[in-house]
């Protein structure tokens, strides 16, 4: 198999051969549950013409054979088209008489990338009320009030096409872009707006500049962290301490070389339970380790309850049980 024969296996019917099926259909476009890592929210997508992938939560993309040397984890072109062709088998025949009728886009045009149109300092409240915006974070156990140092109100569009504009909560990566909630009339959803990247808040108090370092896995634990100081009793000052939120458990590696300019005296790891945080704790302890640095793992704001019989422990989902218990004490 040639590079050409791979480029004409459309990517849906090659993640099938791989035991991937499709979790929804929005726009015309397959999403998927990530079928290299562990998450709940299909964040995985094909374009229109089904040759090109994008993956929201790592923010990279391309053709079969990207796709198959980061699935399989190979190291080159001639790796990955031996996978595909013990994957597909005789059937790339098939495919191979195909191209005489496909011409195919150099990279994913019609993936649903976004550019930003402004973004502005988020607002909780209008008139007696609380916005919409609001009103979903305190759905979600987060105090608005809280967090307000680094959420923005985001309004952006897609790319190619300017008429569907959006608006959303964002946090802002280290390279411009935003990491972006927001409603598209079906619930509110997860994108990126612009490039994707970790975000990082140093300590804005002169002197803790390489003092406590939380790092987060994704905003939404960020927030409910703040939330979570808030009411305890000896609460902290947020600025006072250093955040690193990875914006996906693939950005790891951003973060290792982030850390590589530092020298914090204590980091936190704050990692849920399930195979996407444990490889994110398990990555950063190997770096930390050499460092100097007194580092632990904190899991008890996503412990689960102590009486929770074993047999619901790997079906645990801190994000749902917080709901639950939190709901309505914001």
């Amino acid at each position: 198999m040639n590079i050409k024969d791979a480029k004409n296996i459309p990517l849906d019917e090659y993640l099938e051969y791989l035991g991937h099926t499709c979790a929804k259909i929005s726009g015309g476009r397959k999403w998927y549950i990530r079928p290299y890592g562990n998450e709940n929210t299909p964040s995985f997508v094909l374009s229109k013409d089904r040759f090109a992938w994008y993956d929201h939560g790592e923010g990279v993309g391309g053709n079969i054979i990207d796709f198959t040397i980061r699935y399989a984890d190979l190291h080159g072109v001639s790796e990955a088209l031996g996978y595909i062709d013990r994957v597909v088998g005789t059937n790339y025949a098939m495919y191979a008489m195909q191209s005489l009728h496909v011409k195919h886009k150099q990279l994913q045009p019609d993936l649903p990338f976004y550019e930003l149109i402004y973004h502005n300092d988020f607002k909780a409240y209008a008139g007696r009320g609380v916005t919409k915006a609001a009103a979903y974070l305190i759905s979600r156990c987060i105090n608005p009030d809280a967090i307000l140092s680094y959420i923005k109100d985001v309004k952006f569009s897609a790319k190619n096409n300017v008429k569907k504009v959006y608006r959303g909560i964002g946090i802002k990566n280290n390279e411009g872009g935003f990491e972006v909630r927001f409603d598209r009339g079906r619930g509110y959803e997860k994108t990126t707006v612009g490039p994707k990247a970790i975000s990082f808040f140093p300590s804005t108090v002169k002197g803790s500049e390489n003092g406590t370092l939380h790092i987060f896995e994704g905003a939404p634990d960020f927030y409910t962290y703040l939330t979570w100081n808030t009411k305890k009793t000896n609460s902290i000052n947020p600025a006072s301490q250093s955040y690193l939120i990875l914006n996906g458990v693939g950005m790891t590696s951003h973060a290792i070389k982030l850390l590589q300019n530092y020298n914090f005296a204590f980091i936190a790891i704050w990692s849920q339970y399930g195979e996407g945080g444990q490889k994110m704790e398990d990555e950063l302890m190997e770096y930390l380790c050499d460092t100097g640095s007194v580092t632990c793992n904190i899991k008890d704001m996503y412990a689960p309850p102590v009486d929770m019989p074993d047999a619901q422990l790997s079906k645990w989902d801190f994000n749902a049980w917080y709901i639950a218990q939190n709901k309505w004490r914001v």
